[in-house]
């Protein structure tokens, strides 16, 4: 008896698998990204703050005015930094990833029951398929909640899972006598 609704469950897990942790890793690249703005805003706005003080308190006219440019400076730095909001957008992005690092964790639980005996065909299409359609709602719950990505961010994860699959699955010595090392069974979205 072949056991196609099995391979049919652990090709959409694996699937699942594949793509949290590509949003999991992008948000984490984006989170890093954020966090960088963030800490250079902030640092530039503090020394620049600081460096037009002490220029206030020398006597010479250049001092005064160069504290005056210093002070514009610091005060565009500062809106900057209002309206784009890094530490907000750092924190958001962090809470992405962890959140998709979970189900990709998830994920990898539901490959494993995907393995598991059950006592009969039913049983194990609906506690598989029970399971599946609770991972799919909370990955959509999650493309909800999340913020959006940067293209960039989705290539360097995409890269970076490419060398995670190549590492996982590598290709058999035909495939790469003849010049084919691409993993074609993990879909990129």
């Amino acid at each position: 008896m072949t056991e196609s609704w099995r391979d049919e469950y652990s090709n959409r897990g694996d699937f699942l698998y594949w793509e949290s942790l590509r949003f999991s890793i992008a948000h984490q690249k984006t989170a890093e990204r954020w966090n960088n703005v963030a800490v250079f805003l902030g640092m530039s706005t503090t020394m620049l703050s600081a460096f037009a003080g002490a220029s206030l308190v020398a006597e010479s006219k250049n001092w005064v005015i160069l504290a005056g440019v210093i002070a514009l400076i610091v005060s565009v730095l500062s809106a900057v930094n209002t309206y784009l909001k890094p530490g907000e957008w750092k924190v958001n992005h962090e809470t992405a990833h962890k959140s998709y690092l979970a189900l990709t964790n998830e994920a990898e639980l539901f490959l494993t029951q995907c393995r598991k005996r059950f006592e009969n065909v039913a049983q194990a299409q609906e506690v598989l398929g029970d399971s599946l359609k609770l991972l799919l709602e909370r990955k959509s719950k999650l493309q909800i909640d999340s913020p959006m990505l940067p293209t960039w961010a989705e290539e360097c994860a995409q890269k970076k899972i490419d060398e995670l699959v190549k590492k996982q699955y590598p290709p058999d010595e035909t495939e790469q006598t003849k010049g084919k090392t691409e993993v074609t069974h993990v879909s990129k979205v």
